[in-house]
């Protein structure tokens, strides 16, 4: 998604997030439920962002920005809904990168 943020942020403000539990990085060990993602998204537009010319979603996380944006419309405009990721979470669950991931995307 970064070709994209960097085309889009030539002429917008524009705020990137990777969701918590997913990555490479190392991380608490953590019971990461819908609600605590439902909880993350929340904040994030509540607190964070403020108020989004127009909110880009993939994979996972485009039925949590619709679950939001269904409760509370006024917040999210604009949707652009993304699925697959580049990635996806079979890398996250597996462990590793397998060579048939790249032919399921």
């Amino acid at each position: 998604m970064r070709p994209l943020q960097e085309r889009l942020a030539r002429e917008y403000s524009t705020f990137s997030i990777d969701w918590p539990g997913f990555g490479d990085e190392v991380r608490p060990q953590m019971d990461w439920t819908p609600e605590v993602y439902t909880a993350f998204l929340s904040f994030l537009l509540t607190s964070v962002v403020g108020e989004p010319h127009a909110i880009i979603a993939a994979g996972h996380a485009a039925g949590y920005v619709l679950k939001y944006a269904a409760g509370a419309p006024q917040v999210a405009p604009r949707l652009v809904l993304v699925a697959p990721t580049w990635r996806g979470p079979l890398p996250t669950m597996m462990g590793d990168h397998q060579l048939f991931f790249d032919r399921l995307c």
